[in-house]
């Protein structure tokens, strides 16, 4: 990536980063969201981001409400004290006192009054508290503005994010529920710190990283693996900020914009070029939670090789390349990175069009009797990537979408009966299609799901590299597309945070239909599966 000649900023700029962040939040919401925090697990994201409010407000709270207490005591303290006025008249009522003598008019200068100069009220200017806001200037490159976010004082709570980031919750306690609860909460962290320990020392994450299973898979593809792990982290609201994987969401972005090409693309992409799609997905969120400029120039790089790669149709064929051929895999992963930089904010020319006709490409896969095909019309598993794409386009509720809804109630989600060729790919997308529909479906899928990934992960008791219990998912499919632990690990867990990933594609994608539900705030306890927003 070329080098920008610009000027280092004095004060860490992710500090400035934080200012415009937390600055754009009405103080209403402030309130819902620590009230609602506060009810949370400790360990929740929701509960270290209200426990980071409390302490940050209080400072120039205080500043603000203590002069004004001090002046509303003076101000009492002036009412009870005698008008001056009526102090000096030439008769005090105090009948047992002689009357006065009048003064001699020669002398004036020994006239006197009852009120002493000191009890006099006094005006006391109280300056408003000043908060400063610095001018951002962009540092030399993407490397060095990650670099610096780590100067700040770690924050125990995820970034929060103003906009459709702000309806990001945590899990919820207890059994049950969106994400699993307490349980579901623990198989994320443990996943989150196997993959933590099997970074590789330049800060990605390949094919092979973490060993093999049944002593075959996949190799290299650094770049898609790393996009999957990175999404993994920032699902969580994990950011280089973070106490426990900080450092390691540092090294994955500054892995991912060091390995960009000045195309758009990136190196060491698989031959179909998988790469593009899902590592400017974990780009956009990137931008989206961090709001360093130039990891939006990245991400906008890349964005406009896949809508330039976009067919007239709508579709989407291997490598971004022009053609008939369309690919309702590929598309899937397409859909969700032009989702994300559409709530990112990022502004390629393009963009809104693009997600509207991606819709149309989808549509050309339906079948008439309910489902979507790989290339063309049929009825497959890839059914949910299909219902996906069209909630994300906004037409979840299109004629295409329902009968796809119709078809997927054949899903299930059994470790012993695997559920297609490739389940855990599918069930990723099942989750998010059931939880953006809601209701009835989404309880009967939220039953399955959790249960099965919580039981089936491999943990690995106090192998971390801090002696934290770390876990890690192997396909249940022989027949698994790809048989990277890395790939498995980090789709699993993606899936099971889908309930709290609100705001993103899987991490924005997750825009509900009625945008109003994002900033709403369920009290504690309360099973709602139709949070807003989520991204991945």
């Amino acid at each position: 990536m070329e080098a920008q000649q610009e000027t280092v900023s004095i004060r860490p700029f992710s500090q400035w980063c934080m200012d415009r962040l937390f600055r754009r939040q009405s103080i209403r919401e402030t309130v819902r969201r620590v009230w609602y925090g506060l009810h949370q697990p400790r360990e929740s994201g929701a509960y270290r981001y209200a426990k980071l409010q409390l302490t940050r407000l209080w400072s120039p709270t205080l500043a603000v409400i203590l002069p004004a207490l001090a002046v509303l005591l003076l101000a009492w303290l002036a009412a009870m004290k005698p008008d001056a006025s009526r102090a000096i008249g030439p008769v005090i009522l105090r009948p047992e006192e002689p009357e006065p003598i009048p003064l001699d008019p020669v002398e004036p200068t020994l006239v006197k009054t009852d009120t002493a100069v000191d009890d006099m009220p006094v005006d006391i200017p109280v300056a408003d508290p000043v908060f400063e806001t610095p001018d951002p200037e962009p540092l030399v490159d993407v490397v060095q503005q990650i670099v610096s976010i780590s100067y700040v004082q770690p924050i125990k709570c995820p970034v929060y994010m103003p906009g459709v980031y702000s309806a990001r919750r945590g899990p919820r306690d207890g059994k049950g529920g969106p994400g699993g609860g307490a349980g579901g909460n623990k198989s994320v962290l443990r996943a989150l710190r196997w993959l933590k320990k099997h970074q590789e020392s330049d800060g990605s994450w390949r094919c092979e990283s973490g060993g093999k299973q049944d002593g075959r898979h996949n190799t290299g593809n650094a770049p898609a693996m790393t996009g999957l792990a990175l999404l993994t982290f920032l699902a969580h609201g994990e950011t280089p900020v973070s106490d426990e994987f900080g450092e390691t969401v540092e090294r994955a972005m500054r892995w991912l914009v060091a390995n960009q090409e000045a195309d758009g693309r990136f190196k060491g992409r698989d031959a179909h070029d998988y790469c593009l799609p899902i590592a400017t997905y974990a780009l956009c969120e990137a931008y989206g939670m961090t709001q360093v400029p130039l990891l939006r120039q990245a991400a906008e790089r890349s964005v406009d090789v896949i809508i330039r790669g976009q067919h007239p149709n709508g579709g989407w064929d291997y490598n971004c390349k022009q053609g008939e051929r369309n690919d309702l895999s590929y598309s899937g992963w397409c859909v969700q990175a032009i989702k994300a930089a559409k709530i990112a904010g990022l502004s390629n020319p393009g963009l809104d069009e693009a997600l509207k006709r991606s819709a149309r490409g989808v549509k050309a896969n339906a079948h008439p009797a309910g489902g979507f095909g790989y290339t063309g019309p049929g009825q497959s598993h890839l059914t949910s990537v299909g219902v996906l794409c069209l909630q994300m386009a906004g037409e979840g509720q299109s004629p295409e979408a329902r009968a796809g809804m119709k078809w997927l109630e054949c899903a299930t989600c059994e470790w012993a009966a695997p559920w297609g060729r490739n389940p855990i790919y599918y069930w990723y997308y099942v989750t998010q299609v059931e939880y953006r529909e809601g209701g009835p479906a989404w309880k009967r899928w939220d039953r399955q799901f959790v249960a099965e990934m919580c039981a089936n992960q491999i943990v690995l008791a106090g192998a971390g590299v801090d002696g934290k219990d770390i876990g890690y998912w192997s396909s249940p499919s022989a027949d698994e597309h790809c048989r990277s632990l890395v790939y498995n690990t980090a789709l699993c867990a993606l899936t099971l945070q889908v309930p709290y990933r609100v705001g993103d594609v899987g991490l924005m994608t997750y825009e509900r239909e009625i945008e109003k539900d994002a900033m709403d705030i369920t009290p504690p306890g309360e099973l709602v599966p139709e949070i807003v927003l989520q991204t991945l």
